[in-house]
């Protein structure tokens, strides 16, 4: 007995022989060797996994996640991703039927003043700014990355808001520069 007893090989035959280019093996696991394995029909529509990592829906059909029997992710032909949707209108939409949510997590369990949570807005050609939570001092900001990380907005642990300064000595400190 070989080490492949049982096992089910798809095998096309060379200049030197024949080359196993697919397996089923006793454990019911499949294996592509080359090329790309479809489920579906290549004619209308279907599921295709190629060996270099690439997956996805042929023709003109969304993928799918679903869990559970119920769709839980739709990426729409478009480009559109909804989670909790399938009809997404923008390239990212979470629904929810009470609460959509997306949480940014930084880092681990535990406390490290290091850790940040960061959203990047940026407009090609414009400004980058970054909406993060920040463990070093437990505050909320709004930064500038188009200018070393300028803080522009914080609201302080203390709830104190700062507009132009990165440290509010009152609950609304405006700073507008040498002239304040």
């Amino acid at each position: 007995h070989s080490a492949n007893y049982g096992a089910i090989s798809f095998d096309t035959r060379g200049v030197g022989g024949y080359v196993e280019r697919a397996r089923i093996d006793n454990g019911g696991n499949m294996q592509v060797s080359a090329g790309q394995f479809t489920v579906g029909t290549t004619a209308s529509t279907g599921l295709q996994f190629i060996n270099d990592g690439t997956f996805g829906t042929l023709h003109s059909a969304d993928l799918t996640f679903r869990t559970a029997s119920a769709t839980r992710m739709t990426l729409d032909t478009s480009g559109n991703l909804g989670i909790g949707t399938t009809a997404a209108a923008k390239k990212l939409e979470v629904w929810d039927a009470t609460q959509g949510v997306i949480r940014i997590r930084g880092g681990g369990g535990g406390s490290n003043s290091s850790r940040k949570a960061d959203l990047s807005l940026f407009a090609s050609g414009a400004r980058e700014y970054i909406v993060r939570a920040d463990a070093s001092d437990a505050a909320f900001k709004i930064v500038d990355a188009s200018d070393s990380n300028a803080e522009r907005f914080v609201i302080d642990s203390s709830g104190s808001v700062g507009i132009g300064t990165d440290d509010p000595q009152t609950s609304l400190h405006l700073y507008g520069g040498a002239s304040g």
